[in-house]
């Protein structure tokens, strides 16, 4: 059982620090971190895909700790158990491949092979076992990219890493096998690592650079014409933000400072417009910073999923998630339930009252 303070100010309680053996791990302002498990019986990766698709998180591709490119897949309907689909999908191994819901199927598009292969072929399944081929050769060209979002009818490719150059083109499809470039020139930098999310009925494309890192924030109603929405959110600026739509807002967690090596982050922020941001209540969060993750939204909650970690240079498959919990008011609890929670804790409790001053 691990340490824990429960601090219970105004009569409400909030938990501060290190997991409890129920796995609650952050409790502020009633949103809590819990880890659902340290360990995945999937391989520890980052660059993989995951999609919240058919009642299940899905995991798929990657690389592991001793540089493999992954082309397994994985689904769980809660986090903690997880089957796989099939040990080698017919796509080819591949790391930053780009992962899209669309038209009622999970696509894979692109991605970095085996031999550092720039890939720009298309796949689709509707169970994560077939996957069939909408094309070897889409006319954008191979790359990789975890810019890729389903809006208005069509998926989108948005810029990109293509053969060691970075690339800002724009292209649409609404099948997967004709691809149109809608804008080579689109206004926001060309940039790998950067983030994507469809949220108030447009795209919008956040962070990245390898170097010169970005905070930047473009979008677009239309996916043709992009507007700076602001180039100072007040968030360090990174690769791999991993922007997630949830609760009427865009939430971004973790990333990395693009340095070799890298230190990544385990902030948390969220912003109703994408233009003013505030710190989640529950930044940093109790996970390991990370990088090259995958954040998902499944069950009404926000999810992170595996990544890699610097300092330390850890390969990540754990599994958490964060939801928003209206925590009881003292009053509420009573004895008994105090009691538990005191047990659950394995410690310390403090009572504060906060007082109220002129």
């Amino acid at each position: 059982m691990c340490n824990a303070k429960v601090i219970i100010p105004t009569g409400r309680i909030f938990a501060i620090g290190i997991a409890t053996a129920l796995g609650l791990a952050t409790v502020a302002n009633g949103q809590v971190w819990i880890q659902v498990t340290s360990e995945a019986p999937w391989a520890a990766r980052y660059g993989h895909g995951c999609l919240a698709y058919d009642g299940r998180i899905w995991v798929f591709g990657g690389r592991d700790e001793d540089g493999n490119r992954l082309n397994d897949v994985w689904y769980s309907s809660d986090g903690e158990n997880w089957t796989i689909a099939t040990p080698a999908a017919n796509w080819a191994p591949r790391v930053a491949t780009c992962a899209v819901v669309h038209d009622g199927k999970m696509w894979v598009l692109g991605g970095l092979g085996v031999g550092d292969a720039w890939l720009n072929d298309v796949w689709w399944s509707t169970d994560g076992v077939s996957w069939t081929e909408a094309t070897s050769a889409a006319n954008w060209s191979g790359r990789y990219n975890r810019a890729c979002e389903s809006f208005n009818g069509k998926m989108w490719m948005l810029g990109g890493r293509a053969d060691w150059s970075y690339v800002s083109d724009v292209w649409s499809s609404a099948d997967g096998v004709t691809w149109v470039n809608e804008n080579p020139s689109p206004g926001f930098p060309a940039t790998p690592a950067h983030g994507s999310v469809v949220f108030d009925e447009q795209m919008c494309i956040m962070g990245g650079g390898a170097g010169d890192l970005m905070d930047d924030i473009y979008c677009s109603t239309n996916g043709i014409d992009w507007a700076l929405v602001t180039d100072n959110p007040g968030w360090t600026p990174r690769s791999y933000p991993e922007p997630v739509p949830y609760s009427n807002a865009i939430w971004i967690m973790g990333g990395d400072d693009a340095q070799e090596p890298p230190s990544c982050f385990k902030d948390v922020w969220h912003s109703a417009d994408a233009a003013s941001w505030s710190e989640s209540a529950a930044s940093p969060a109790p996970w390991r910073v990370r990088t090259n993750h995958a954040g998902v939204v499944f069950d009404n909650r926000i999810w992170v999923v595996g990544g890699f970690s610097q300092p330390g240079g850890t390969y990540l498959n754990d599994v958490w998630y964060l939801t928003f919990t209206p925590i009881p008011a003292l009053s509420e609890w009573g004895v008994l339930g105090m009691t538990l929670l005191v047990l659950a804790a394995g410690t310390v409790v403090v009572l504060r009252r906060r007082v109220a001053r002129a």
